[in-house]
This record gives structure tokens, sequence and C-alpha cells, in this order.
């Protein structure tokens, strides 16, 4: 904490969005994801989360719009 999300481009909502706000409102769903591989090896993955689809809506992006991008933190410590 505090963790956040930065969001830009061609939205109409644009700014710096807490996490717990991010997700206010929004339903978790579960789904079980099948992973096989071509060189042998298959995994089941639970996930538990919210659609993107949902978060994207949040930020009304416009028409000029064409992706999604994204950026971490990427911080061995």
């Amino acid at each position: 904490e505090p963790w956040s999300v930065a969001v830009g481009g061609h939205c109409a909502k644009p700014g710096r969005i807490g996490f717990d706000a991010l997700f206010k409102g929004l339903k978790t769903e579960e789904r079980i994801y099948r992973l096989r591989c071509v060189e042998g090896w298959s995994m089941v993955i639970p996930w538990i989360g919210v659609p993107l689809s949902e978060l994207v809506k949040r930020v009304e992006p416009t028409g000029n719009a064409k992706f999604v991008e994204f950026h971490t933190l990427a911080d061995p410590k």
C-alpha cells in the first residue's frame, strides 16, 4: 500500500485511481483456466478477479483509443 493505477491517453476520465476505488462496486468472478502446451505440460489455474472490460468502461475510452497498455514496477527489492 498505497497501490494505485494511473490512467491516461484517449479517455474521458484520466488520472490516478486508488486500488479500493478502482474495484468499488465491481463483482468478482471465479474462473478455471486450463493451460496446455505443445511441449506436453498442462496446468489448471483458478482465477478470481474482475473482467478487464468493466475497468476499461470506467475510464470511458474515446473513439480514438485503439489499445490498452500496461506498465508495472519491476523492483527486485
